[in-house]
């Protein structure tokens, strides 16, 4: 048998497997609790994999395949129910596919050309964009936003952030902030919603956030998902989307420097993630989209835990249901319902600013077909126009109810439960529930579709929190 044949066949009932040692496949598997703490325990690879609320997709490379059979026990529970979904992911790359000439990607943009649009474009439309250096990566390579707003208009204008290429392999997000750019800025002229857009906001768009890790999925490893920073001797690369500073460190984010979901060495490490926070200070964003790839998904917070719903998930749930049918078809879910996932973008940025936040899973792959992404732009702009004009102030007509009360009481103990089990950090929510019925807490439990094991928890501290306040008024 040749070298580079098959190497391993595993039986598992009625289910069939082939190791092959130079694919790289993608493996379909229940998604249940007990498989997402096998693949983060094994920090195997299954973030952004084309994932639903019954599957579970993660990257079966060579990598994969060596600690698997390490772990024989989590390979047969993992293997069991499953299937292979992509013979070979790394296809979708194929630059001969996209153009002949080498350092061309055809209708993706690389770096050098992203760089040169965004110039020539500032150039084109002086009265209309700044372009901005708004960090250097570790690498040395500039990152770009630019700014989009009537610079004669002298109405009051709201804040967007719209962002792309937090991970290096998604190559569809840096296209939808592009075309939603040249989209409004050469509709100005000619058509009213663009103008008023424009007269009435103030958009701030970062095409591709990790430079570095672009470049290098762009140039030398196609499946490579953080930024490049080096941790340690032979650790490279932070995930971005699990560095930002709410909820930090919690599920879904590694503490091992070679995982693909690496958190970094504390919250907010990241040059890439300083500079959201340092635009969001600068500009105070009502609203913000971070395009991603892939799974056609609409995701909202709470991703750092599935315990509980937020308590705007109402809000959330319509815009994001609008969203998804301007993009065809896409399935609108708060993020936690594929898998909980901490220090994310959209987390931080509604849970510590109060910004109305979604993450857009663009496509069916990290790189859509060419012939896929005129009608992906097309939508993601739509998208994004429905959203500068229709989510200018999300939560200005929130009533402080007796409902919202209790949710937000609620909503800060599950957050403080996911930290540590110290009664004195919720103390307060605790004591203020008091004052409600037990009746009128079930019912907001209920419509935050709290897990039933959270809501046996949290009633248990209630009666402890009401005994120990009783026992100090005697």
């Amino acid at each position: 048998m040749k070298p580079f044949a098959i190497a391993k066949i595993l039986t598992l009932g009625l289910f069939s497997f082939t190791f092959n040692s130079f694919s790289s496949q993608v493996l379909q598997v229940p998604n249940s609790p007990v498989n997402q703490k096998i693949l983060d325990k094994l920090d195997l690879d299954y973030a952004c994999m084309g994932n639903t609320k019954d599957h579970l997709h993660f990257h079966l490379d060579q990598r994969a395949k060596n600690i698997l059979e390490s772990n024989k026990f989590s390979k047969t529970s993992l293997f069991k129910d499953s299937k292979i979904v992509n013979e070979n992911i790394e296809s979708q790359f194929d630059i001969e596919s996209f153009s002949k000439t080498k350092n061309d990607l055809g209708i993706y943009h690389t770096h050098q050309e992203l760089v040169q649009e965004l110039q020539e474009t500032a150039k084109k439309y002086p009265s209309l964009t700044e372009l901005k250096v708004v960090g250097t990566t570790v690498e040395g390579n500039d990152i770009h936003a630019i700014v989009l707003s009537n610079k004669k208009s002298t109405l009051d204008k709201k804040s967007f952030l719209v962002t792309g290429t937090h991970h290096a392999r998604e190559w569809i997000s840096t296209e939808v902030p592009l075309a939603s750019i040249q989209d409004l800025l050469q509709s100005f002229s000619s058509d009213d919603e663009a103008s008023t857009i424009l007269n009435n906001s103030t958009l701030v768009y970062v095409p591709m956030l990790n430079v570095d890790g672009a470049i290098f999925s762009r140039t030398q490893q196609r499946m490579w998902r953080k930024n490049r920073r080096k941790e340690g001797i032979s650790s490279t690369g932070v995930d971005n989307n699990r560095n930002y500073a709410y909820e930090w460190g919690g599920a879904g984010a590694s503490g091992s420097a070679w995982s693909n979901t690496f958190r970094g060495p504390e919250a907010m490490s990241e040059v890439e993630n300083k500079v959201i926070a340092q635009l969001h200070d600068q500009y105070d964003f009502v609203t913000a989209i971070s395009f991603h790839s892939y799974s056609e998904l609409i995701l909202w917070p709470w991703g750092f835990t599935d315990k509980m719903k937020s308590k705007d998930h109402k809000i959330f749930e319509k815009y994001g249901k609008k969203m998804g049918a301007i993009m065809g078809g896409y399935k609108p879910i708060q993020a936690s319902g594929l898998y909980p996932a901490s220090g994310v973008f959209d987390d931080y940025l509604y849970g510590q600013h109060g910004v109305l936040t979604y993450t857009i899973e663009l496509g069916k792959q990290f790189v859509p077909k060419p012939s896929e992404v005129p009608t992906i732009n097309s939508n993601g702009s739509k998208l994004l126009r429905y959203m500068f004009t229709e989510a200018r102030a999300p939560f200005e007509n929130v009533a402080n109810t007796t409902e919202y009360q209790i949710a937000q009481a609620l909503e800060n103990i599950v957050k403080s439960l996911n930290i540590n089990s110290e009664v004195t950090s919720y103390t307060n929510e605790l004591s203020a529930l008091q004052s409600f019925k037990k009746e009128q807490i079930e019912a907001v439990m209920k419509d935050l579709d709290m897990s039933p094991l959270t809501r046996i928890q949290i009633n248990r501290l209630i009666k402890k929190q009401a005994l120990f306040n009783t026992l100090q008024d005697k």
